[in-house]
């Protein structure tokens, strides 16, 4: 962001970017809000505490940032009384609204899925996670693969993987243990989890958000700009 200031507390329509996520998150009454936080942790706390009334809230802390299914692996310990289902949001994606997240949440519940996927389709969907469907099947998912693991017919695909999921906590308690980190990045992929389920035949679903846009994530102060103008 050529910044000091981290990321999520940028300015976006008033308020900072992760207030507007929060916002949006408390919309659906969550039991337990979980903020992980890692860069600058203790100013985005700070923020984050003078957004007003946050319901039941936990904060904790990856102290090293070490891929998005480490960052869940860490609120894990928090989901100890919690037996319903997880909602993972990214803070850097502003736009995405409580309606749309309310659509996964019940294809989620209706499918009685293990765990389900928002996804989108992207004119150019460089930088993302790619969505892997079988040919034959084409609603059943193989699985997702980041940018940088991607064979070269896998770039071409244009439904990625938004970031955002819906998951059963048992699901999660049982599953995340069994991440593994070798990939182009060594970090413990969150999307690899839905590998494990197709192996262990778990029920997987998703639904897809036809505005592209409001699940688009922000990464530059051009992508910032380009958001606020939508």
């Amino acid at each position: 962001m050529l910044s000091k200031i981290p990321k999520v507390l940028h300015d976006f329509r008033g308020i900072p970017m992760i207030s507007s996520v929060i916002n949006n998150a408390l919309k659906l009454n969550p039991e337990k809000l979980i903020l992980v936080l890692g860069y600058k942790s203790k100013q985005v706390k700070e923020v984050i505490l003078n957004h007003g009334n946050l319901g039941n809230v936990d904060f904790v802390y990856q102290k090293k940032q070490l891929g998005t299914g480490h960052a869940i692996s860490v609120a894990l310990p928090n989901l100890t009384q919690i037996n319903g289902d997880v909602i993972v949001l990214s803070a850097d994606v502003p736009l995405l609204s409580s309606k749309t997240l309310k659509k996964l949440l019940q294809r989620h519940k209706k499918g009685n899925f293990s765990a389900t996927m928002l996804t989108t389709i992207m004119n150019n969907p460089t930088g993302y996670g790619r969505v892997l469907r079988d040919k034959e099947k084409k609603c059943s998912i193989l699985g997702i693969v980041e940018q940088k693991d991607a064979l070269p017919e896998e770039l071409e695909i244009a439904e990625v993987n938004t970031g955002t999921y819906a998951f059963r906590t048992a699901f999660l308690r049982e599953n995340l243990p069994k991440l593994k980190n070798n990939n182009a990045q060594n970090e413990y992929y969150l999307t690899d989890i839905f590998k494990l389920a197709i192996c262990n035949k778990k029920l997987i679903g998703s639904i897809q958000a036809k505005n592209t846009k409001e699940v688009m994530g922000v990464n530059t102060p051009e992508d910032l700009k380009n958001l606020e103008l939508s």
